[in-house]
């Protein structure tokens, strides 16, 4: 443990993806299935490429994620023969994408017992699709257990590992920097929340080791010791 990390801390933000959630490949598999049931040329590659070249705003709502993606869809009809139907089962398709999230084995543990505690805990992540809710209620956890559910929308943009995000949930709290600590699965993202004031562990599900400057965890129930009195 770093020696300018207290033993206890009143909030702990958490981190959605690689962190609480993760991507099921089975899951994530029968989606591009589905996908390509509908037209056999939505590979994943196709579909990567046409994400990464998004150039619109992205949806704050459930309302607008609709727009979104029948715009998104519209976009490949000419190169791929989508017909209105077609469009249209794509849209439902991938309004599925929360499906494949599934919870690790140490996530419910560890969120039943801090909220048993009434530890405060926020769910913070740079996903851009407003599906916080319905991806937490689909992975069984229901998401009134954070005081905040957080992405880019919520933020004006402000993402992590940006200071000014950091400082911006805090206040939303009404609690100091110093009280919160972030738990994130990118050193990069914990680094930021240091340099906020904020404590932080670098939770490292792959293994990958040490990084100097950070306090490593290789499972979430490791974080119940920080919130104890």
């Amino acid at each position: 443990m770093s020696p300018s990390m207290p033993q206890h801390y009143d909030v702990v933000i958490f981190d959605r993806d690689g962190t609480l959630l993760e991507i099921n490949a089975a899951r994530s598999a029968l989606l591009s299935q589905r996908i390509q049931s509908v037209s056999p040329t939505l590979t994943d590659a196709v579909m990567m490429d046409a994400w990464a070249a998004h150039n619109t705003s992205w949806p704050a709502s459930d309302a607008e994620e609709l727009a979104f993606w029948a715009t998104f869809w519209a976009d490949l009809a000419p190169a791929h023969g989508l017909g209105e139907q077609q469009r249209q089962r794509l849209i439902e398709v991938v309004l599925d994408y929360p499906s494949m999230f599934v919870v690790y084995p140490d996530t419910l543990p560890t969120v039943e017992t801090l909220a048993a505690r009434g530890v405060r805990m926020v769910l913070f992540t740079n996903f851009d699709l407003p599906s916080v809710d319905r991806t937490l209620a689909q992975a069984g956890i229901s998401p009134t257990r954070f005081d905040l559910r957080i992405s880019p929308l919520h933020m004006g943009g402000l993402k992590k590992p940006s200071v000014a995000a950091y400082h911006t949930v805090a206040q939303r709290l009404g609690v100091a920097p110093e009280r919160c600590l972030m738990v994130d699965d990118t050193a990069e993202n914990c680094f930021g929340a240091l340099e906020a004031g904020m404590g932080a562990l670098y939770i490292d599900r792959a293994g990958a080791g040490e990084v100097a400057g950070l306090t490593r965890i290789t499972t979430l129930e490791a974080v119940i010791a920080y919130t104890e009195g």
